[in-house]
């Protein structure tokens, strides 16, 4: 799944949607396996993805928030509440969702991917490099990273580098 630009629900199979996000996952309990704060959390999850999809964002971070709140085992909520951040241009709310997933999931090049643009968003392009630099070990085909890797060079005046990237 390596190249996957946003998360995405994956499958929706014998009453069971699967979110996914790189290798992590966020089961619904709909089957009924799961604690009523796990159904509680996946249904306020369900609600926040409908919310950022009508580009409701200030609606789709509360309901990801309260999801959290209520399932933080699940820390792939936090990367959609990161997104809805990053689109309303709050960049270091987004950094710091990101950064909690990632230390909660650790290898996953999507979301070293996704923090390098909000770094690149907050003017931090030497951070940005380093995210996608972390993006691209993990999956080097990850294009955006590359993308978000040239811009924040030729914004530190790298052009060399840039061009290289854009190759």
């Amino acid at each position: 799944m390596g190249n996957m630009s946003r998360p995405f629900i994956l499958a929706a199979a014998l009453g069971v949607a699967v979110v996914t996000f790189g290798t992590s996952t966020l089961v619904g309990a709909e089957r009924g396996d799961g604690a009523a704060a796990d159904t509680a959390a996946y249904a306020l999850y369900r609600d926040g993805q409908g919310l950022a999809r009508e580009r409701r964002y200030p609606e789709a971070i509360e309901a990801f928030t309260r999801a959290w709140a209520l399932a933080p085992q699940h820390p792939v909520t936090l990367v959609h509440r990161a997104h809805a951040l990053y689109l309303l241009n709050r960049y270091d709310e987004a950094i710091a969702d990101y950064s909690a997933f990632i230390a909660a999931r650790q290898g996953e090049a999507n979301a070293y991917w996704s923090r390098a643009q909000a770094f690149s968003g907050a003017g931090n392009f030497r951070a940005a490099i380093a995210d996608a630099d972390a993006a691209l070990s993990l999956d080097p085909g990850l294009s955006g990273a590359l993308y978000y890797r040239a811009y924040a060079r030729y914004r530190l005046g790298d052009q060399a580098g840039a061009l290289a990237d854009a190759r």
